[in-house]
C-alpha cells in the first residue's frame, strides 16, 4: 500500500557525524533514511530504479558545491523533491538553488521540528503537484470537450486539445473567447438563462443538444453537459462536450436504410 508505507528519503551527506544524526532523527519520526556520501552514488541510486520520496542534499560535497548541479542533473529526468542541507545562506547559494527548481533549503545548525517541518511541506507540495499534473493530463487527454469558463465573463480559461482540434483555434484564440463565439444557437440572453438555472440551484446539471461552429464555418452536433464548480471563492463553469457527429451518421444511414 503506498500511501501506508514509509516515505523514503535519500540523504547525501559526506560527513559521517551529521549524516549519522539526521538519519536517526529522521527514522525516529517514521522515514526510511539511505545514506550516500558522494554525487556518484546518488545518481546511482536515482537510475537504479527504486526512486526515493525526497531527496535531503548537502549543497558542499567533497568541499565543493556540486550538491547544487547534482540536483540539476536529477531534476532534467526525475520528479523527486529535493531539499538543500548547507551550514549558510549567500545571495550566491538561494540564487542557485532557485535555478535548479529545489524545494527550499535547511540549515544543518536548525532546530529539529523545522528540519522535519521543511521535509514534510516539500512532500506535500510534491504530492500536490503530482496530482495537479494527473489531472491536467486527463483534462487534455479526454476524448470528449472539456471547457472551462468564467461565469460573470463568460471567457474560456481552459480547452482541452480535442476541443481545439475540433474547432479548429488555438489555445491564445479561444482565451478571448466565450462559449456563444463558437455558437450560433447561443446568444448572450438565452445563455444566461441556462446559466441562471444552475445559479439558482434548482439543477446540478443541464444538459442539452446543439451545434458547434468551426474556425472555418462548418458546424457539427455536440451534446452539452453543464456544471458549476466553486474555486477558491469563485464561480466557474465547466462544460463537457460530446461530438455527436459519428452518432448521427449513423442514424442517418439507419433512416436511409429502412426507406430502402
Amino acid at each position: 500500500n503506498v500511501s501506508s508505507r514509509k516515505k523514503r528519503i535519500l540523504l547525501v551527506e559526506d560527513n559521517r557525524l551529521t549524516a549519522g544524526v539526521l538519519s536517526d532523527l529522521l527514522d525516529e519520526n517514521g522515514y526510511d533514511t539511505e545514506i550516500v556520501n558522494t554525487r556518484e552514488e546518488t545518481l546511482q541510486k536515482i537510475n537504479s530504479g527504486l526512486l526515493p520520496d525526497l531527496i535531503l542534499m548537502d549543497i558542499e560535497l567533497a568541499g565543493e558545491m556540486n550538491g547544487i548541479e547534482t540536483a540539476g542533473r536529477i531534476s532534467k529526468t526525475r520528479d523527486i523533491p529535493i531539499v538543500f542541507l548547507t551550514a549558510q545562506t549567500t545571495d550566491e547559494i538561494v540564487d542557485k538553488i532557485k535555478k535548479v527548481n529545489a524545494y527550499g533549503f535547511v540549515l544543518k545548525n536548525m532546530d529539529k521540528a523545522a528540519l522535519l517541518s521543511t521535509v514534510e511541506m516539500a512532500l506535500k507540495l510534491n504530492q500536490a503537484m503530482s496530482h495537479a499534473g494527473m489531472f491536467e493530463r486527463i483534462f487534455e487527454s479526454s476524448l470528449n470537450e472539456f471547457y472551462i469558463f468564467h461565469l460573470k465573463s463568460l471567457k474560456f480559461i481552459a480547452v482541452n486539445y480535442v476541443a481545439r482540434k475540433n474547432l479548429g483555434y488555438s489555445a491564445e484564440e479561444l482565451s478571448n473567447m466565450s462559449p456563444i463565439d463558437i455558437n450560433d444557437e447561443l446568444n448572450p440572453k438565452s445563455f444566461q438563462k441556462l446559466l441562471n438555472t444552475l445559479l439558482d440551484r434548482k439543477h446540478e446539471q443541464i444538459v442539452f443538444n446543439t451545434v458547434h461552429r468551426r474556425k472555418d464555418g462548418t458546424v457539427y452536433p455536440v451534446e452539452i453537459s453543464l456544471q458549476l464548480h466553486d474555486y477558491d471563492g469563485e464561480e466557474l463553469c465547466v462544460a463537457l462536450g460530446v461530438d455527436l457527429s459519428e452518432r448521427k451518421k449513423l442514424e442517418e444511414e439507419k433512416i436511409y436504410k429502412e426507406e430502402q
